[in-house]
């Protein structure tokens, strides 16, 4: 049970800290993803190129977006929580010192406000940063909200133009089996033709469809022949393109679907960090207003000491409270702005 003079339980409702460093980490892995979309049109994602061109106009919108977020907002969480290390160790420095004070009976009324006003004075200007950071916070949300609706259609189109990863891509996978089929039937004729054992003849490994092809090196006989290896070159340069669009098909259509889904991850969990900052803002307007209760009551009161907020258990219980929240705090920094181990343009 918090004490109810100066509140720094309002930052930990429930035992769990507002600037909860899990979501953020989530909103961080994220928020790199969004950073390494492609953002021109082609087909050669080592050049951070995308084959689809309404897609890359979304993909965009999202990375701006994500670069605005990450210069302001994101580093105004961390600044935050920083804020929150700083206050918290100040004010178990300023409640212990208020204790000893009173508990050695010097509780002199202009030095108990110099110190109870140093911490209420801090207050509205973090109330004022934990507004700046819900306000760009909320922006960054607004901005993949309307993004995560042009993705899911257009990831829709594309998947439904492939007939689920299969009519586009199984067109060019009979297509593959259509020119193993000339290269056999060219085979055929060229080691069926018995002047091809007065040539040269090698082989050649054709990986594309995992056989093995026989060529004639020196050609001194019937142009059918010649005509058969036209077949073959032609077949095994078709196949290699076949098997590069559906490789590239594949790798579109997954890179699609894999954006709509972390654009969609990231919409839930700024949805939830939203609230949890303005939670923060309005925990500082308590503390604020605590503080300047406390400050009214000593203007007040004929002996200081005698007020419930400057008794020993409400002072004991905020320094133990608020060095909860500066441990919070310094958890979540030591675990801030994480590098995740893959991105959207390798997995491209």
């Amino acid at each position: 049970m918090g004490t109810l003079c100066y509140n720094p339980d309002s930052f930990t409702p429930d035992n769990q800290p507002l600037l909860s460093k899990g979501q953020w980490q989530q909103v961080q892995f994220y928020l790199n993803n969004c950073m390494q979309l492609p953002t021109k049109v082609g087909d050669d994602p080592s050049k951070g190129e995308f084959p689809y061109a309404d897609s890359v106009a979304v993909y965009k919108t999202i990375q701006a977006s994500a670069h605005d977020f990450q210069s302001g907002a994101l580093k105004g969480a961390s600044a935050m929580a920083n804020t929150l290390y700083n206050y918290g160790e100040q004010s178990k420095a300023t409640f212990g010192a208020v204790a000893q004070l009173i508990a050695n009976g010097s509780g002199d009324r202009v030095v108990l406000q110099k110190l109870l006003g140093s911490l209420k004075a801090a207050t509205s200007g973090y109330q004022t940063d934990a507004q700046d950071i819900f306000s760009g916070t909320k922006t960054f949300a607004d901005a993949i909200g309307t993004a995560k609706g042009d993705l899911t259609a257009i990831t829709k189109k594309y998947v439904d133009q492939a007939g689920g990863l299969k009519s586009d891509i199984e067109t060019l996978k009979v297509d593959v089996e259509t020119q193993h089929s000339i290269i056999t039937e060219a085979q055929s004729k060229i080691l069926g033709d018995k002047k091809v054992i007065n040539s040269t003849v090698y082989y050649s490994w054709i990986p594309l469809i995992g056989t093995i092809i026989a060529l004639v090196e020196i050609i001194t006989h019937e142009k059918d022949i010649q005509d058969q290896l036209k077949k073959i070159k032609g077949a095994v340069t078709q196949l290699s393109q076949d098997n590069i669009k559906i490789a590239q098909d594949e790798a579109s259509i997954a890179q699609l679907v894999y954006a709509e889904t972390f654009n969609t991850k990231q919409v839930d969990l700024i949805a939830q960090v939203l609230p949890n900052i303005q939670k923060i803002e309005g925990a500082w307007g308590t503390i604020g207003n605590e503080l300047g209760d406390v400050l009214g009551n000593i203007d007040k009161a004929s002996d200081p000491s005698s007020i419930p907020c400057l008794q020993n258990v409400a002072l004991a219980t905020a320094v133990n409270e608020w060095e909860t929240v500066a441990n919070d705090a310094h958890d979540f920094m030591l675990n801030f702005f994480v590098q995740p181990e893959t991105s959207m343009a390798k997995a491209a």
